[in-house]
């Protein structure tokens, strides 16, 4: 999957910045779980790259 973020500006340190990432590769883990209102939410989600070898 693509998976673009963006941030609005962000104080850090004294200066602001916008931080983004990129991924054009990416894997995405998610696990769902059933509340007791009946709706699935995610409880975790992890994103990795593959290894550049």
């Amino acid at each position: 999957m693509q998976f673009d973020a963006e941030q609005k500006e962000v104080a850090a340190a004294g200066s602001n910045r916008t931080a983004e990432e990129h991924l054009s590769n990416a894997r995405v883990t998610q696990v769902f779980a059933r509340h007791p209102d009946g709706n699935l939410r995610i409880v975790h989600e992890h994103i990795s790259l593959p290894d550049e070898s």
